[in-house]
Parts: structure tokens; C-alpha cells; sequence
């Protein structure tokens, strides 16, 4: 048990997700970003790819992204990956449904190669150790609608999510900045610099989140766009380096909105309590 613990991986990585404003069905898209970063133990590499493209019988597509440990999560896109070539999108949860069975499927199979018994202590420890999570990101029906679903591998339960949805350890702050936007007012392209603007953001705050911010659009035509193509490479690289040049104008900007609480809600206190 001493063993497991030893190797017990950094809660890592940050993916957020968007549904852009729902106006144009030739625009119409949901974003994902993520940071590349993953740590094991003491090591740590920030050339990962997080965000994986899932393909059924029938042609329809979907966009997968994983957080945790990378073990258990990159062989649970494996297999939802394998599961949808087989079969037909043909209902709403269908994408959900798979990623359950897939991580139902993967937990039962560590289990079983490790030799020990459901519910076991020792492999209940390790499937609690070596937890994950999952986004799907795709669009159903006719006219077709987007959908955002996370799945945490504890339970294994696919939750839909409205307008954006965060993972990973730096998730809660992710939250919070897309809390303060008005996600369903956003453009897709509003929409997926907000996304990268979010992740660059966690990354200054949390260790364990970096290297370079990757991003994958998915089109309610069906289309796709992940940064390992030239045309998302440049709309990271170009929307990090604005990002960077109106850094210090920001800071100045937010420093005196601060001042004006400040000003404001000293002045209202004072006036209560003249003698403080």
C-alpha cells in the first residue's frame, strides 16, 4: 500500500470549457483549452495533450479532455475512442453513456490485473489514489445543440454542464473568472480567446498547472480545430502574445477599480462611524 502511495500522482491540469452564443450555424462552436503540463512524483512534462478527438460509425464527432491521473484517463479515451468507431451517436447521451462504460470498463480492469477483489481495500485505495476526470464537448439533434458533459472516475457519472465547466486542480479559480463572464453572450471566437485567457490565468497561480496553453474547437458542423494544426497553433500563439502585451495596461486597469471599492466603501464606513 506504502507502494502506491509513493507514486501517487499531483492533481494536475486545467481544461475549461465554453459554449459560444448559439446565433450562426456556420460559427456555432465549443471550446475547449488546457494547459500541457503532468507531473509523476518529482518529474514533470509540459508537452501533453489532453484533449483527444472521439469519431462514431456514423461520421459524428466529439472532443474528450482528461485531468488526473493520466494512467487510468489516457486508457479510458483509448477505449471511448475504440467504443465509438463502433457505434452510431445516435441520442443525446450517447458520448456520455460510452464514457461511463469506459471508465466502468478501465477501473474493473486495474482491478482485475492487479489481482485483487471489488472492493477491497487496498483496491479501493487505488482507484481513489488514481482518480480522474473527463469533458466531452459535442452537439446532438436537428437543429444540433451543444452539449458539455463531466465525468469524475469515483463515481463515473456523466453531469451535463450549461454555458462552461472547468477540471483539474485549478478548476475552482477557472470557475470563478468564467463566473464574472457572460459565457452565453460570447461569440465562438470571443468565446475561445476567453478560454485561453482562463487557462494562462490559472497558470500564473497554480505550480502544478503550465506549459504552453493547447485549444480544441469543435463546430456544429461537425468541423474541428485543435492546436496541433497550424491554424489553432497560431490563434494560441497570437491571442497569448496580445495577452502579454496588454498585461501591465490590465493590472493598472484592475488596480484602480480596486482603489475605487476601496475609496468607496472607506468613505460609506466612515460616515457611520465618524470617531473610528
Amino acid at each position: 500500500m506504502n507502494s502506491l502511495r509513493k507514486k501517487r500522482k499531483n492533481r494536475v491540469t486545467i481544461i475549461v470549457g465554453l459554449i459560444g452564443r448559439q446565433d450562426d450555424p456556420e460559427t456555432n462552436a465549443i471550446v475547449l483549452a488546457s494547459d500541457s503540463q503532468t507531473t509523476w512524483v518529482t518529474m514533470q512534462r509540459s508537452d501533453a495533450d489532453k484533449m483527444s478527438e472521439i469519431t462514431f460509425a456514423d461520421g459524428k464527432k466529439a472532443l474528450v479532455a482528461q485531468s488526473g491521473d493520466s494512467t487510468l484517463g489516457s486508457r479510458t479515451v483509448e477505449m471511448l475512442q475504440n467504443d465509438a468507431h463502433l457505434v452510431q451517436c445516435n441520442d443525446y447521451r450517447k458520448p456520455a453513456e460510452l464514457a461511463e462504460e469506459a471508465i466502468r470498463k478501465v477501473k474493473r480492469d486495474a482491478v482485475r490485473l492487479n489481482n485483487w477483489e471489488p472492493g477491497q481495500a487496498v483496491s479501493q485505495q487505488f482507484l481513489d489514489d488514481y482518480n480522474f476526470s473527463l469533458m466531452l464537448a459535442y452537439y446532438f439533434g436537428d437543429p444540433a445543440k451543444p452539449y458539455i458533459f463531466i465525468l469524475d472516475s469515483p463515481l463515473g457519472v456523466a453531469n451535463m454542464q450549461r454555458d462552461y465547466a472547468a477540471i483539474g486542480c485549478g478548476a475552482t479559480v477557472a470557475e470563478v473568472m468564467l463566473s464574472r463572464s457572460d459565457v452565453s453572450a460570447l461569440h465562438s471566437h470571443e468565446a475561445a480567446i476567453t478560454a485561453i485567457y482562463t487557462v494562462e490565468e490559472v497558470k500564473r497561480v497554480d505550480a502544478f498547472c503550465g506549459g504552453p496553453t493547447k485549444l480544441a474547437v469543435i463546430f456544429q458542423n461537425g468541423n474541428l480545430i485543435m492546436s496541433r494544426d497550424a491554424k489553432g497553433l497560431d490563434y494560441v500563439k497570437f491571442t497569448v502574445e496580445t495577452i502579454t502585451k496588454y498585461d501591465r495596461e490590465a493590472k493598472a486597469v484592475w488596480r484602480g477599480f480596486i482603489q475605487k471599492i476601496v475609496d468607496e466603501a472607506d468613505k460609506s464606513f466612515k460616515a457611520k462611524y465618524p470617531r473610528f
